[in-house]
């Protein structure tokens, strides 16, 4: 047999090979993805500092005062709807916190309670502060996928409710003493800036 019909019977070498390739890169990818979630959140998707200004703008433009709340109370904000249905706005008032409870913890299943988004049960267990960062554990019932304007209402209400506490500037959110990655597309993998 000659070279030039030997090269005709083995075609499917190149095809292997090229099988091969496109298999490593997508595990390549996938790798990297996994690593790196927030490379798989969409550039629109992803929070800017026009969508925390939004936050401030829906609290008649008006920072919230942070407090060591020694008064025994604390704000709760609720959001809500215009009269359109377009619009976020938040209502606030001060509530007394219960004896023996957290102001922290008691504050955020507040604003968790009136913003009637999570289901039944979904809380904030505890919190931990240590240089200025508050680690969020929330039990199991709060760890969902939401969809993008809840995600939004809840990360925004939570930031803002815990940026009342003049000790606090970020907030992690945790489940299960890990990190948590995402309540749908907003990262949270990282600590967040609170809201004031």
């Amino acid at each position: 047999m000659s070279k030039k019909q030997q090269t005709r019977k083995s075609p499917n070498t190149g095809m292997w090979f090229l099988f091969a390739l496109g298999l490593a890169a997508t595990a390549g990818v996938g790798a990297y993805l996994k690593s790196n979630p927030s490379a798989s959140i969409p550039p629109s998707e992803m929070r800017t500092d026009e969508d925390r200004k939004s936050v401030k703008d829906a609290l008649d433009g008006k920072p919230a005062a942070t407090t060591d709340r020694r008064d025994g109370k604390v704000e709760v904000i609720k959001p809500k709807l215009d009269d359109k249905g377009e619009e976020l706005t938040y209502d606030k008032s001060h509530e007394a916190i219960p004896e023996g409870q957290d102001k922290v913890v008691f504050a955020v299943n507040r604003f968790l309670e009136e913003s009637k988004i999570v289901p039944a049960g979904a809380k904030l267990d505890s919190v931990e502060v240590k240089d200025k960062i508050a680690t969020l554990k929330f039990n199991a019932a709060f760890d969902r996928t939401y969809g993008t304007e809840d995600e939004r209402v809840l990360v925004d209400g939570i930031l803002h409710t815990v940026g009342q506490f003049a000790e606090i500037e970020k907030v992690q959110f945790t489940i299960g003493g890990e990190p948590m990655e995402t309540l749908g597309n907003i990262d949270l993998t990282t600590p967040q800036t609170v809201l004031r």
